[in-house]
């Protein structure tokens, strides 16, 4: 990354910022008329007959294209700029947009002209509604002309979106009411994200209700006036929604009651919007009915990679099932530690250390990286200092894409902390010319708050900046996977497919060398150094510190990569299928009757398996998460699932190509040329067979959750006599063991014992292991290798056994517990 002396200058300019709330809407009715304008023209002068993908298909998609770098930096406004104006200006300007995109593709006159196009190449529309390449020859033979495959790929999508909105509306009535519905949904849509953006509350509390909360976040929190002096230690503090403050209160406070008190909060913020959802969702029903579709979320998946609404629910709830069995051993981990810490106390109730709560979930997970791996969330922020991490992300990702990140002279941005690049291939690439990247990075009044912004904070506030460094390379993910891609049209990636570049990418920084390249501690920077208040001359500090990221801590962070991976993964589940069932009902009356809080809620605690207690649960009306569910709201509405399908597919791509050597320049310019340059040019199925060999499954997501697992576990216990088997205790990791040791190795060898110090009951080595269904055919060579070498085997039964496992060993002479009957007995 550079900022040289005579920079190149960009063949295409950046776009400006220097609207006024009157030009902004000025510009976008001038854009919106030209559109139509084209239309009508192009309506008054072809016919079916005489329509080819050069005179109509070529037009429409340029003024699409030009339309779009027109319009895209007016409506981003609407979440970033600092001017309330020009925000509002902004929303108006959406909605017109989004009416004007809804008329223009119900246009039955346009799209007859694109229907004829259409069939010179394609046997049948539904297949064109899919988005599948299947041509065909002999239809208006004297206007055909060759097309490449994105040129298909472009006559697909376009005449499949016309059919999906309305073109094929022939009743005026149906129409008119379409026409109607669209308007008022756009309407609740934007006072929705408006709502979002712009409520700033939060919930005061005193410094001894947040003990435990790192002081760096307190100091940044407001004070309430007690007296003269507003620093009083009992004045309280305001703690917001943002992660800066949310998150560390959460992870850190030491008070149920805070923790409490701070979640319950927020499952009730933004209660205009549980109205406005319950409106948003008849609406849609009715629009995809209008249509032709059963609902909403049949409507939308035709824009997915998916087959079918019912494929994705039943994938959901297949994996929803082999997650569960240990998301329950992730719970009685913890609850372990909260029963030992609770009793510590000695003041708190019994019944609480039974239950693990919504409320308890980040403390005890931090606690428990904290006590079994030595993670340090306070020491491993100061190594994260934002400008000098991004500048060495953008470094590494200039190292192994072949790309040139150049600082450019901010001449106009929406905000002063807009920071702006040209990017270009380099010498081994070509040098062509590429995009800008803007990054506005900190958190501001106004601008939303969502997870499409990189919230990392100005400063050294935060507890946990890992976090963050993972929301950047998330970000900067979909940024290049923009930047870089070679396409002849801008057409929209499927929405299941446009997070898998960015989740793979956050594999990274679970590399421990990743990790060390983009920390630096920010005593050694020179900012810090040349500050007014800087302690940068004592030498002892400076001694005992060191300038990069240790590798120690950074090996630990990277351990705990999937601690606790399938609650995350069933938290990403429970909203994907909230999104289905709000948009999958049977009929208009069914959507008109539901009841969405209820729903939000019982999918909420079946599937994530955490507790309330008391009053919040008896009475699942007190929360309505949904109100603040983003992603209804945006474009991911019936299509939330692609994060945890993305999931799947990013790790098998990573684990696959990436995980043996994951800085390899050769691996990543694969993957540039094969997956990030194809863009949407190509439907995305081919895209991922290509780069993969075969199509993408879960089986590596699966291995990387279960590794932990395949190890020698921390905590035994003896159950009888020297000939009985040993059962384990809780499932804690043990940080020394190696990660990447291969567990059929490890079963095979019986190479790694578990040495456990001689006692009058068990004066021998006995040998700990779990077993896993990957293993079930390695079940009689384990048996009688382990056997020969060691005098007994300590087996946990747990829920990945397969009974073929149990019934050989038991051959072998062997008792097989069940984890959870023997911790139950053993307590």
């Amino acid at each position: 990354m550079s900022r040289p002396e005579h920079p190149r200058s960009a063949p295409e300019p950046p776009p400006t910022f220097e609207e006024t709330p009157a030009t902004l809407l000025a510009e976008t009715a001038s854009v919106l008329a030209k559109s139509a304008n084209l239309r009508d023209h192009l309506v008054a002068t072809l016919t079916p007959e005489n329509a080819t993908f050069s005179n109509l298909i070529v037009p429409l998609v340029d003024d699409g294209n030009l339309a779009a770098c027109r319009l895209r930096p007016l409506t981003l406004l609407a979440s970033v700029s600092p001017d309330p104006a020009l925000r509002e200006a902004a929303r108006a300007a959406e909605k017109q947009i989004a009416a004007a995109d809804s008329a223009n593709l119900a246009r039955a006159d346009v799209a007859v002209l694109v229907a004829a196009v259409y069939e010179m190449y394609y046997d049948n529309s539904e297949v064109a509604a899919h988005g599948e390449a299947q041509t065909c020859a002999g239809k208006n033979e004297n206007s055909r002309v060759s097309l490449d495959d994105q040129d298909l790929h472009l006559l697909a999508r376009m005449h499949g979106e016309s059919v999906r909105h309305g073109a094929g509306l022939r009743d005026e009535v149906s129409r008119a009411r379409f026409k109607e519905a669209s308007s008022d949904l756009q309407e609740l849509l934007v006072a929705a994200r408006k709502t979002l953006s712009e409520t700033g509350d939060g919930v005061w509390f005193t410094p001894a209700e947040l003990a435990g909360v790192p002081p760096r976040t307190l100091e940044t929190m407001k004070r309430s006036a007690t007296g003269a002096d507003a620093k009083e230690p009992e004045a309280s503090l305001w703690v917001t929604f943002r992660k800066s403050h949310y998150t560390a209160v959460m992870r850190n406070a030491t008070r149920a009651e805070t923790r409490k008190r701070l979640y319950m909060a927020k499952g009730r913020r933004f209660p205009e919007n549980v109205e406005r959802l319950a409106r948003i969702v008849v609406l849609r029903t009715e629009i995809a009915r209008l249509l032709g579709f059963a609902n909403h979320a049949e409507f939308k998946n035709k824009e997915m990679m998916a087959d079918s609404v019912d494929e994705v629910r039943m994938g959901l709830e297949q994996l929803r099932d082999r997650l569960r069995p240990l998301a329950k051993q992730e719970i009685d981990k913890l609850l372990a530690i909260k029963y030992e810490l609770m009793h510590s106390d000695g003041h708190e109730t019994s019944n609480d250390t039974q239950k693990l709560y919504f409320w308890d979930w980040s403390f005890y997970d931090q606690l428990s990286k904290k006590r079994n791996w030595g993670f340090n969330g306070q020491k491993l922020s100061e190594y994260f200092e934002v400008e000098h991490t991004v500048k060495r992300m953008l470094e590494l990702f200039e190292e192994l894409l072949g790309i040139n990140f150049e600082t450019t002279v901010r001449s106009s941005v929406w905000h002063e902390d807009v920071e702006v690049y040209t990017v270009w291939n380099d010498a081994t690439e070509g040098r062509e010319f590429l995009g800008h990247l803007y990054l506005d990075l900190f958190a501001r009044e106004g601008k939303y708050e969502g997870a499409h912004h990189a919230l990392i904070r100005p400063g050294f506030t935060e507890g946990n900046k890992h976090s963050e460094v993972r929301t950047v390379f998330h970000e900067l993910g979909h940024a290049i996977h923009n930047i870089l891609a070679l396409t002849k049209y801008a057409i929209p990636h499927s929405r299941d497919f446009m997070e898998i570049p960015s989740i793979m990418l956050e594999n990274w920084i679970w590399v421990p060398q990743v990790l060390r390249c983009l920390g630096k501690h920010y005593t050694f920077l020179e900012e810090y150094r040349t500050a007014p208040n800087s302690n940068s001359t004592d030498e002892t500090d400076e001694l005992t510190i060191d300038e990069l990221l240790p590798e120690k801590l950074a090996k630990d962070v990277c351990r705990t990569k999937h601690l606790n991976g399938a609650h995350d993964l069933l938290t990403q589940i429970h909203a994907a299928l909230f999104d289905l069932a709000i948009h999958s009902p049977v009929t208009h009356a069914e959507a008109a009757e539901m009841n969405i809080t209820r729903v939000w809620n019982a999918l909420h605690q079946e599937i994530v398996g955490l507790s309330f207690d008391g009053e919040q649960e008896s009475d699942s009306e007190v929360r309505y998460g949904q109100a603040g569910f983003p992603h209804v709201y945006r474009k991911n509405d019936a299509g939330y699932f692609a994060y945890v399908t993305s999931q799947i597919c990013a790790t098998d791509m990573y684990v696959t190509a990436f995980k043996d050597d994951p800085l390899s320049h050769s691996t990543w310019r694969k993957y540039k040329y094969f997956v990030l340059q194809p863009g949407s040019g190509q439907l995305e199925a081919i895209t991922l067979k290509g780069f993969l060999g075969r199509k993408p499954n879960s089986e590596a997501l699966f291995h990387e959750l279960l590794r932990r697992y395949m190890h020698a576990y921390d905590h035994l216990r003896s159950q009888g006599d020297r000939q009985t088997i040993l059962g384990a205790g809780h499932l804690l990791e043990i940080p020394a063991a190696d990660p990447d040791h291969g567990l059929s190795r490890q079963f095979l060898s019986a190479e790694r014992p578990y040495n456990m110090a001689p006692t009058s009951r068990m004066p021998m080595r006995v040998w700990a292991c779990g077993i896993s269904p990957v293993l079930a055919v390695c079940a009689e060579k384990v048996a009688a290798n382990v056997k020969k070498r060691f005098k007994t085997l300590v087996l946990v039964d747990n829920p990945y056994c397969q009974l073929t496992v149990s019934a050989t060993l038991k051959r072998f002479g062997f008792r097989v517990l069940n984890i959870a009957a023997f911790m139950t007995s053993s307590e």
